[in-house]
């Protein structure tokens, strides 16, 4: 059974990404200018208070906005240069498709049973108010929340080689990624959290600062320019989680990128 390793895997997604920086900004451009504008309109059009559906059309959108980045960075990643740059660009082909219904799909079904644990964590903490004690219970909420938020992420670990199987044409179901992937769901677990800790910390910085220039200013309208650098630190990292997902693929797969043909 192949295992990844999981520093020199990290090491790669990073090196891919941030060593050709000046590619990836130019494939990010589109998206990260469309997520801004649309972020921009709905802070300062929709105001006082959007309705409930537009932080999750919102949400949906950006998704579907970062596909091309995400399928292009992927082929940049397992297809040699030549064959690669063609294909790169805010395109959408039958493997953007393909990827688009995995990834909404995917992430739909993991969100509902948070979304659940959190309405019944907001109605314990009520209760506990009420009733004036039932910290234990808050607690046991808060546990169980974390709880499902590791198996959540372990469950995507197991599942996410369909993206960059999607990318380049190969017909990986997900039951075939949980297949692939099995004996290493632990390793690509902590791959996930180690590649992300740079970008949460990054964006807690942000918020800080702009929280403080804020309450300095006392203009909360500033805060709508928050989704600039956190678009960019959210892109950053869906770069990087890409060039991770490609490597991984890559390793546990016997993948031949002469098979790859454009779409």
């Amino acid at each position: 059974m192949r295992k990844i390793l999981i520093g020199a895997t990290f090491g790669q997604a990073y090196g891919l990404t941030f060593g050709n920086l000046g590619l990836f900004a130019r494939v990010a451009a589109i998206p990260f200018l469309l997520i801004v504008a649309m972020n921009l309109a709905v802070a300062f059009f929709a105001q006082p208070k959007p309705p409930g559906w537009v932080p999750i059309a919102e949400q949906v959108l950006s998704f579907i906005i970062q596909v091309p980045l995400l399928t292009s960075w992927h082929r940049f990643v397992l297809l040699p240069r030549e064959r690669a740059l063609p294909t790169m660009g805010f395109n959408f082909t039958v493997r953007e498709i393909r990827f688009s219904g995995y990834l909404l799909m995917m992430t739909m079904s993991l969100s509902i049973p948070l979304l659940f644990v959190s309405a019944a964590g907001q109605n314990v903490g009520a209760a506990a108010q009420n009733v004036g004690a039932a910290t234990q219970n808050v607690g046991a909420a808060v546990l169980f929340f974390l709880v499902l938020v590791i198996v959540l992420i372990l469950v995507w670990s197991r599942l996410c080689l369909v993206f960059p199987a999607s990318a380049v044409g190969d017909p990986v179901r997900l039951a075939d990624s949980w297949r692939i992937t099995k004996g290493n769901g632990w390793r690509i677990f902590w791959l996930t959290i180690l590649l992300g800790l740079p970008f949460v910390g990054m964006m807690m910085g942000v918020g800080m600062i702009l929280g403080s220039i804020v309450l300095a200013t006392k203009n909360p309208s500033a805060l709508a320019y928050m989704s600039i650098p956190m678009t960019i630190l959210a892109i950053g990292f869906a770069g990087v989680s890409a060039a991770a997902q490609s490597v991984v693929y890559r390793d546990l797969t016997d993948y031949d990128p002469a098979t790859f043909e454009p779409a």
